[in-house]
């Protein structure tokens, strides 16, 4: 109890860094990603609504006006059971990211971490 403090409590309980910010040096000479666009099921947009709603209420995530965005996806936990439409929830599913054409767009860090 005594370091109670220091534990998560939820699975969005991963802390915050307030007292440094991290940029992206994105090369401008470069045109923005735009993925293919595809409509999704609708309980797979439940799922990924759910997420997003409790990602940007805890500040893990900010809502976004750029032109650089990378794809969404679920893939199962589990690849014993493979859960059906009807059993999809954030219990059962992880949220993907597809960010390479963004990583492949940024320029490298031109001061990098020293040796400790």
């Amino acid at each position: 109890m005594e370091y109670k403090s220091i534990f998560s409590v939820n699975a969005y309980d991963i802390g915050n860094n307030s007292f440094m910010e991290f940029k992206v040096d994105i090369d401008k000479s470069l045109p923005p990603h735009k993925p293919k666009s595809f409509n999704l099921p609708l309980k797979i947009k439940e799922v990924l609504q759910q997420y997003i709603y409790a990602v940007t209420n805890v500040g893990i995530m900010k809502t976004s006006r750029s032109d650089y965005c990378c794809l969404i996806f679920l893939i199962a936990k589990s690849q014993e059971k493979i859960p059906s439409k009807h059993e999809w929830s954030l219990e059962t599913q992880m949220v993907m990211y597809d960010s390479q054409e963004i990583n492949s767009l940024a320029r490298d860090s031109a001061s990098p971490i020293g040796r400790i």
